[in-house]
């Protein structure tokens, strides 16, 4: 498979939208896992499959997305609470 040091889309969109003077940067949470492997869109493999949900379940950081929520749409998870 093909393995990257770094992902080139978090490195991009963190250079996009990036404040620097705030720590983190308020405008950006890469939500995707890093994976071993590569897996393709359309894959079926559920051994595959099972591998990719337990990664966005369990090595993602939801917690600055969180925070963006909050901080520019503060009602919606009042919104996503309640429904």
């Amino acid at each position: 498979g093909v393995f990257f040091e770094m992902p080139l889309i978090p490195e991009l969109s963190g250079m996009m939208l990036a404040q620097p003077q705030l720590d983190p940067p308020a405008r950006y949470a890469y939500l995707n896992p890093t994976l071993a492997q590569f897996i393709p869109e359309n894959e079926t493999n559920l051994e595959v499959l099972n591998y990719l949900q337990n990664q966005a379940k369990t090595s993602v950081d939801y917690s600055l997305a969180r925070k963006l929520v909050l901080e520019y749409w503060p009602d919606s998870l009042a919104v996503a609470a309640a429904e």
